[in-house]
């Protein structure tokens, strides 16, 4: 469980859409202040929606046993159709639009899919130079992905103790918020450095 936990964490932090917040979030008024927020809003949503699912999907395991196995090969399955699906996305998309240079954006994303999620949360952000307008931006990006969720019945079907289970999503969301947290403490570490190097 552990292991899958942390090369999930860690491969969260490279989703495009994350990678392209922390400039914008740094680019505002009291940029510590927009990742603190951004930060305590996404993961307030993950967290709550996690600790709710484990819980619940721990009780219906130790009332149902035989459930455990259904869920991992049901689990097991929608991965197979969600790798098989963005595989076939990838290829479309190679054919139909022209790729920005890998050094733009990171895994090759096309500039248009891109850009239009960023411009997106600009507009929303533009709204207000208020932490809130951040963190109701964290609290809708940290609503679960189907990633997140296959991840919870990873951990909800382990045979773990429940204690163990809520200590694996905390480190599941503290590892994916690694690339919002860096930035963020080089804010309150070295503020002109690392507004410097985000520029």
């Amino acid at each position: 469980m552990w292991t899958t936990i942390a090369l999930l964490g860690l491969a969260l932090n490279f989703e495009p859409i994350r990678i392209g917040l922390v400039p914008i979030l740094l680019g505002r008024e009291r940029p510590a202040w927009q990742l603190g927020a951004f930060l305590a809003g996404a993961n307030s949503m993950s967290l709550t929606v996690g600790l709710f699912t484990v819980t619940t999907a721990s009780r219906l395991l130790t009332a149902h046993s035989g459930l455990g196995a259904a869920v991992q090969v049901a689990v097991g399955a929608l991965a197979v159709v969600i790798a098989a699906g963005m595989v076939v996305h990838r290829a479309f998309l190679r054919t139909s639009t022209t790729k920005i240079p890998s050094g733009d954006h990171p895994n090759g994303m096309p500039s248009s899919r891109l850009e239009k999620h960023l411009a997106a949360v600009r507009r929303i952000l533009g709204r207000g130079k208020s932490p809130w307008v951040a963190g109701m931006v964290g609290v809708g990006l940290g609503l679960p992905s189907v990633d997140y969720l296959a991840m919870l019945a990873v951990i909800s079907t382990s045979g773990k103790e429940l204690p163990e289970k809520y200590a694996g999503v905390v480190v599941f969301l503290i590892l994916g918020s690694l690339v919002v947290l860096i930035p963020l403490m080089g804010c309150l570490l070295a503020p002109e450095s690392a507004l410097a190097r985000a520029q």
